[in-house]
């Protein structure tokens, strides 16, 4: 949650240092990194500003660029380092808390039960891959790799790859073993 201007800055520079270390930045990428760079100033103007027309008019804008890339995330509920793969169709309930580099793909749903008021929570360093659906009380640990079109309705220890449906572990290399380069 961003508190403060300095802190809302530090969002936008790792965010976008994340785009250009990981892709070569096309068109679409560009328009990402602008909806996040908007998403993030929406969030810093409801934490931190009192100017309820600017905040009102950040909001509009905001759930412009929402429909418009079938995006639907609410502020306050993924920490720094967000990395939006592609433009589509993105779900993320209000209630979810989500750590830190948390990279997301289209058609994916991360929500509650149907009838339930408990949601997930996502540690760091978690890749989530297109079309997967994370619902119910659970946590997904860090140094995660979730699979395509996987459901995931159990919580998932730390440093695993999982996929299926219902999601299964199906070994132990996480997020950096896939996705950091090593020296």
């Amino acid at each position: 949650m961003i508190t403060s201007k300095k802190e809302y800055l530090e969002y936008i520079s790792y965010e976008k240092e994340r785009y250009y270390a990981c892709y070569k930045v096309n068109n679409e990428h560009k328009r990402i990194l602008k909806f996040l760079k908007l998403y993030r100033k929406n969030e810093y103007y409801h934490n931190c500003h009192k100017n309820k027309l600017l905040t009102f008019i950040l909001d509009k804008k905001l759930e412009y660029y929402m429909v418009k890339y079938g995006f639907h995330l609410s502020i306050n509920t993924i920490d720094k380092g967000l990395v939006i793969i592609h433009i589509g169709p993105i779900y993320i309930n209000k209630n979810v808390k989500i750590g830190k580099n948390f990279k997301i793909h289209p058609m994916t749903t991360i929500s509650s039960k149907l009838g339930s008021d408990k949601y997930p929570t996502i540690k760091d360093g978690v890749w989530v891959g297109p079309g997967a659906k994370i619902y119910g009380d659970i946590t997904i640990g860090s140094n995660v790799v979730i699979g395509a079109n996987s459901v995931v309705n159990k919580s998932i220890k730390d440093n695993v790859t999982v996929a299926g449906a219902p999601a299964k572990v199906i070994n132990t290399k996480g997020y950096h073993q896939y996705f950091i380069k090593k020296d």
